[in-house]
């Protein structure tokens, strides 16, 4: 359990970092890929267990913190997304580039709209869907798809490397 924190922990930092300093600076046009939903999509195919849910929760909440508009939307949104990704996740081979790529542009809409809904709910407001499904929204939507590959890619190759221990221990082994 501690090694499934620590991993959560840093892939929440990951996607705080990504998504608040060098998503908008490389795309100042108002038009940033999200990399949290690419991470909330990722642990949601790779851990299907409770600490799968509070890695996601933990992701929405680093993208309501990037967002700094409302603390809640977000982190529900992502529970929602890690609920129906392992629910497809589970019946589809979902390690494929195409078909990640296919669940994340399915995964954005789903998040936006739970957004909304909730944003709605804490202001009174009737749910303002062309508020979160602008022009940027295809914009948003095609990045992000774009780039779920790339991520996904790193991320699965940085779970492979072999722990200290590990590599010492086939050292040992070669040697004998």
């Amino acid at each position: 359990m501690g090694k499934t924190f620590i991993k959560f922990f840093f892939i929440f930092l990951f996607g705080l970092v990504v998504q608040t300093i060098f998503a908008h600076t490389f795309y100042p046009a108002r038009i940033a890929p999200d990399i949290i939903l690419i991470l909330m999509v990722f642990v949601a195919v790779e851990h299907h267990s409770p600490a799968g849910v509070a890695g996601a929760f933990l992701l929405g909440l680093a993208s309501d913190f990037a967002s700094a508009q409302y603390l809640g939307p977000d982190a529900a949104a992502g529970i929602m997304v890690f609920l129906f990704i392992t629910l497809v996740a589970r019946n589809v081979y979902a390690e494929h580039a195409l078909t990640f790529s296919i669940l994340v542009a399915v995964a954005l809409p789903l998040k936006k709209l739970t957004t909304a809904g909730l944003i709605a709910f804490y202001t009174n407001h009737p749910l303002n869907t062309a508020l979160f499904f602008s022009k940027n929204f295809a914009g948003e939507l095609l990045l992000t798809v774009i780039i779920a590959p790339l991520v996904m890619f790193m991320l699965s190759k940085a779970q492979r490397i072999p722990s200290r221990d590990t590599v010492r221990r086939q050292t040992l082994e070669r040697f004998q």
